[in-house]
């Protein structure tokens, strides 16, 4: 088994290494890379059967009611809305994944933190993440105030 963690260039090298040595592992994990659809097509049938984890999927089944169920803010949209609105601005020819939602979420974080900060000042705006606590189409966000992570 393989566990490695690549973006889309790094993650097709090491594969095409790995078919080149002719090394054959039962399972291939890696983060990002195998989650874009351009993996697969540079790869072709060398990518099949490589996984990746995806923090978000459409099917995801955040909901208002589960975040007031745990005495969460919900802060919207719901999957079904955001599922809608990304389709009407890409005319229908995308699907949002892990990336559309990712950057999504972000953007909603933002938007609470400038909310909550009533200020574009970046120390404000930051300060202002320490005390976010929603969920979202995406699921709960919450930082560390010490460390910055998630």
């Amino acid at each position: 088994m393989l566990v490695a963690g690549a973006y889309l260039a790094g993650g097709q090298v090491l594969i095409k290494q790995i078919a080149d040595l002719g090394i054959n592992f039962k399972l291939i994990s890696i983060t990002h890379a195998p989650c874009l659809p351009d993996f697969y097509k540079a790869l072709g049938t060398l990518a099949e059967g490589i996984v990746c984890p995806s923090q978000w999927e459409p099917g995801t089944s955040y909901t208002p009611e589960l975040a007031r169920s745990k005495g969460i803010e919900w802060f919207d949209p719901t999957t079904e809305e955001f599922l809608k609105l990304f389709r009407e601005v890409t005319d229908g020819k995308l699907e949002p994944g892990y990336w559309g939602g990712a950057g999504a979420v972000g953007v909603l974080a933002l938007v609470k933190a400038i909310e909550i900060a009533q200020s574009l000042d970046q120390d404000v705006v930051r300060a202002a993440f320490n005390r976010i606590h929603i969920m979202t189409f995406w699921g709960e966000f919450k930082i560390d105030p010490e460390t910055g992570s998630r």
